[in-house]
């Protein structure tokens, strides 16, 4: 889990995930609007002011060609740094581990209605609009929601890329950071949010 930051007073701005030592994934909605001098990354924190975090600089950002706003159809992205993160040097520094796709991802490889996840982030832990973001990470269980269910259907504008998850009620997470499943007896990143 990385802390994607602004330059200007460096607050928190969105989470990501380590895809390797050069290369984080990211909700696209987080970076479409930003150029790379105007972003950095901190990794192996828990805490977001811990000022002993390994900050990298990001070098470009790859949104997915399809990405649409305010759908959020293919609301993905990818960060290439500057310099890659030394991940075999620190613990915190783990990639995310992804589940093994067979293109094309077909709606039958999403979560099942009511499958337990786990999403993970620096995110509002109530429904104020005030910024009470939590200085340590948290992770929260959230479930997959059935696509006929009226908050789904709010939200989500194309069942064949995208899913739904969460609680019916409840704060706002943490954009860019992971949801996770347990399969094949591991924690794999099956979302960004």
């Amino acid at each position: 889990m990385v802390s994607l930051r602004l330059p200007i007073a460096n607050p928190h701005l969105c989470g990501g995930s380590i895809l390797s030592d050069s290369y984080i994934l990211t909700a696209a909605h987080c970076v479409d609007t930003l150029s790379p001098n105007d972003l950095s990354v901190v990794a192996g924190i828990h805490n977001k002011s811990d000022q002993n975090g390994v900050i990298r600089q990001v070098d470009h950002i790859f949104v997915h060609p399809n990405w649409s706003s305010p759908e959020n159809l293919h609301d993905i992205a990818i960060l290439r740094l500057s310099q890659p993160l030394e991940l075999a040097d620190n613990s915190l520094l783990t990639r995310t581990c992804l589940p093994h796709v067979h293109w094309p991802t077909i709606i039958e490889h999403y979560p099942s209605s009511g499958t337990r996840l786990a999403a993970i982030g620096w995110g509002n832990r109530n429904s104020s609009l005030l910024d009470n973001s939590p200085d340590n990470l948290h992770q929260v269980q959230v479930f997959s929601i059935d696509n006929n269910d009226p908050n789904c259907i709010e939200s989500r504008y194309d069942p064949e890329i995208q899913f739904c998850a969460g609680l019916h009620e409840g704060g706002k997470g943490d954009s860019g950071g992971p949801i996770f499943q347990w399969l094949n007896n591991r924690w794999e990143q099956v979302k960004t949010s």
